[in-house]
């Protein structure tokens, strides 16, 4: 068999649509993110951590897609020009 016909794993997809998923659900404020994270947690955040926490959940989301769209597209870049 070839290998380009070999299955393989579709993490890739997962991954996807996990961090576009949690992009979707992050609050918009950071007076909304330390609601939440009082609720679940019971520990209660300032707006600036709160502001700060958001961002840094932003950030790791953006590069989570980043990261899951380049292993998806990475097997049609690799392809050679015909």
């Amino acid at each position: 068999m070839k290998r380009c016909c070999q299955g393989r794993p579709k993490t890739g997809w997962v991954s996807a649509i996990l961090s576009g998923a949690a992009l979707v659900c992050m609050p918009k404020c950071p007076l909304c993110l330390a609601a939440y994270v009082a609720l679940f947690t019971g520990a209660g955040l300032s707006v600036e951590k709160a502001s700060h926490l958001r961002n840094a959940l932003l950030a790791v989301c953006g590069a989570a897609l980043l990261g899951s769209a380049a292993m998806i597209f990475r097997p049609w870049a690799a392809r050679p020009p015909r």
